[in-house]
């Protein structure tokens, strides 16, 4: 045994129970075949991660961040909870992303948002001064596809430049007709499938580029998630299909969570569909039991939630997570509002993060939270010994 896990070992983070589960997430981890050569460098290591167990309630910034790049969108999506601010030509200059990438401190997750971030022409850039600042090792992307081939020249510019794993999420919440009128857009639909066949194609130049496929599950279209979920599997070159309860404060107050009776069913066509992919095609098979395990988890979760029952997982907002809006603002979740705003501070992220308002939000923050928001929710289980049983019982079931 490596001296990092009997250190590991010798945390009690909770009772002996949680002890041992920690130990036994390490050792399978560990078991991923070390043969097979992957080009980020094994960029997405949940052992090294697992040392934020013990630090996450202390670190000086967070590790994981939301970061919008830009307000403008193509789309005028009914399920967006941002609709209002969009488009507003309030966008972080190149030079002041920079500034705050510089003062970031460590990232383990990079989550780029918008807004369409592909309509940033600068977006490889950025991503390439976040990985130099920061050592980011996990970029994601989401993208409405309504531009295939720039989407597709700007994923190639990334994932030839960065060590890390790309991960391109193309939204898709129902067939032809119902997407185009969800989204807002005519055509949109194909647009999306064509994106995702141009970055199927980098997948097979770049061996750390991903695709995903993710649907938000709302009351008009859980109806749909096997058939639309087969379409997927057939059509498209992904890697994982998710699926995100919708949430928030959508542009169409009509759309709303699936109905109370109906989320069990709804809940058990979804896992079913995340037991046939291997989630990442640059995880090893033991990361992408694990990681479909965790979804497992995180989804049961939510429709505990959804019910109106208690949340399993304590809220690490502001501890392990931060947002960054497009205007400079900073959350320390979505779905609450804004505590600071990085102008105020030169830019510099640390010394907002330090200030006394800020670390008052944060030690006020979480309690009585019992959201829904898969992002954080996953982090959120990824760092509780708590959930590892249930993770490790989902992963193994996987």
């Amino acid at each position: 045994m490596s001296m990092f896990s009997r250190w590991c070992l010798s945390v009690d983070c909770a009772g002996p129970p949680e002890r041992f589960t920690l130990w036994a997430w390490t050792r399978m981890v560990r078991a991923r075949p070390r043969s097979r050569s992957r080009r980020r460098g094994d960029t997405m290591s949940m052992l090294r991660n697992i040392r934020y167990l013990v630090t996450k309630n202390h670190l000086a910034t967070p590790i994981y961040l939301i970061m919008y790049v830009t307000s403008r969108c193509n789309a005028r999506c009914k399920t967006c909870f941002l609709s209002s601010s969009l488009n507003a030509n309030t966008d972080l200059t190149t030079e002041q992303i920079e500034k705050v990438a510089s003062s970031m401190g460590k990232l383990v997750w990079l989550a780029i948002g918008g807004g369409e971030p592909f309509l940033r022409a600068d977006l490889p850039h950025i991503c390439r001064v976040f990985v130099r600042e920061t050592g980011v090792e996990n970029i994601s992307i989401p993208t409405n596809g309504l531009l295939p081939e720039k989407t597709a020249s700007m994923v190639a510019d990334i994932a030839g430049s960065v060590p890390g794993s790309v991960v391109v999420t193309i939204s898709l919440d129902g067939f032809r007709e119902f997407h185009d009128t969800i989204r807002g857009v005519q055509g949109c639909f194909d647009k999306a499938l064509r994106t995702a066949a141009l970055v199927g194609e980098l997948k097979k130049r770049y061996a750390n580029v991903s695709l995903k496929v993710c649907t938000v599950v709302f009351n008009q279209n859980y109806r749909d998630v096997r058939r639309l979920a087969a379409f997927v599997r057939a059509n498209m070159p992904v890697d994982f299909h998710n699926f995100e309860m919708i949430r928030g404060e959508p542009a169409d107050p009509d759309l709303q969570p699936p109905p109370a009776d109906a989320l069990d069913a709804v809940a058990k066509d979804i896992l079913d569909v995340y037991r046939t992919y291997h989630f990442s095609s640059t995880y090893s098979a033991i990361e992408s039991r694990l990681a479909v395990g965790l979804k497992k988890y995180v989804l049961s979760n939510t429709v505990r939630v959804l019910k109106g029952q208690h949340s399993s997982l304590s809220c690490l907002a502001g501890r392990v997570h931060a947002v960054v809006y497009p205007d400079g603002q900073v959350a320390l979740c979505e779905l609450k509002d804004p505590i600071a705003k990085l102008s105020a501070y030169n830019y510099n992220f640390r010394a907002l993060w330090g200030s006394d308002h800020v670390r008052d939000a944060v030690r006020k923050t979480g309690h009585g939270c019992a959201c829904t928001h898969s992002s954080f929710q996953v982090t959120n289980a990824f760092f509780s010994p708590r959930a590892f049983p249930q993770i490790l019982a989902s992963s193994i079931r996987a």
